[in-house]
């Protein structure tokens, strides 16, 4: 990928954007936006420069824009996070974080950079602050005047002030989701529950054990982050190749903090199941059917015998 122009775009008195175009992109119908998430340690006081690059690979012209919203942890979603603007939210970003321009249009095979700053008060209590950066992209129709927004993507950023916090998680529960079996596999879900004021980055992985005890697949749960508040729903997808069979899988979770011991501090939950795939369903209904196409028949040839005598 070679980088054949540089260009700087104003918006009012401070730099908003970094244009560059880069030789021989391939279209693909879309554009790319990163970093996907930031994480920053911060005191009161500090100011920080936060990047957001864009490339447009959709093969046209095309505008977007940023919009910070709030990012906070829910309990009404599997997502565990929602986002909006919260007036009293205690941990919020918003009010610090600052897009000088927030519009831009660039050509397919251009990248856009955006500089963002985080400026903290000098007060500032130990915790985490959250906000989401959205990324829209818009068409627009020459024909109308108007722009139509048609993908959106988002950056979320998690600043940690140092200080005394209260880390506090726990891995509430490990169910297993057979209601897709043939498109997903065996869903393998935890849910975690952040009962602190400081985000958590729990990780950890999922044993699956066959009828005889024997350990034939391990599943690892990537690390994901948790919000003071959230209850979050992590799965993994296991895809078994037997029809049938009994297991028993076993969820061991890193909570992401570690205890007064210091020593890291971990849940383990288990579970088990039975698979009978599509497949052996047909076949056990053949086999009954066959016993029950017996047994009628010699039920019949008995009776019709008795009757003759």
């Amino acid at each position: 990928m070679a980088i054949i122009f540089f260009g700087l775009i104003w918006g009012g008195n401070a730099l908003a954007w970094q244009v560059e175009t880069i030789a021989d992109l391939p279209v693909a119908g879309d554009f790319l936006v990163f970093p996907a998430k930031k994480e920053l340690i911060m005191a009161g006081g500090a100011r920080e420069k936060v990047e957001i690059s864009i490339i447009n690979r959709t093969g046209k012209t095309q505008e977007y824009s940023l919009e910070i919203n709030d990012l906070k942890g829910s309990q009404e979603n599997e997502n565990g996070l929602e986002f909006g603007d919260y007036a009293s939210y205690p941990y919020s970003l918003k009010k610090y974080l600052r897009v000088p321009d927030n519009r831009i249009v660039i050509n397919s095979g251009q990248l856009a950079r955006a500089q963002l700053e985080i400026s903290l008060p000098e007060e500032m209590p130990p915790g985490g602050l959250y906000a989401i950066v959205l990324i829209s992209q818009r068409s627009v129709d020459a024909s109308a005047g108007e722009a139509k927004m048609i993908g959106q993507a988002g950056v979320p950023i998690y600043v940690k002030i140092p200080g005394k916090v209260v880390e506090s998680g726990e891995t509430k529960s490990f169910k297993i989701d057979l209601s897709a079996l043939a498109q997903r596999g065996v869903g393998l879900k935890i849910y975690f529950q952040n009962d602190g004021n400081i985000y958590l980055a729990p990780n950890g992985h999922i044993e699956i054990f066959d009828i005889f005890g024997r350990l034939v697949a391990q599943k690892e749960i990537p690390k994901f982050y948790s919000l003071p508040g959230s209850y979050k729903m992590v799965r993994a997808d296991w895809q078994n190749t037997a029809d049938i069979g009994y297991y028993r899988a076993v969820a061991k979770v890193q909570r992401g903090y570690v205890g007064p011991d210091g020593l890291a501090l971990s849940d383990q939950l288990s579970g088990s199941f039975w698979i009978l795939s599509q497949r052996a369903k047909i076949t056990l209904l053949g086999i009954l059917a066959l016993i029950v196409g017996v047994l009628l028949f010699l039920n019949i040839k008995h009776a019709k015998k008795k009757f003759q005598q």
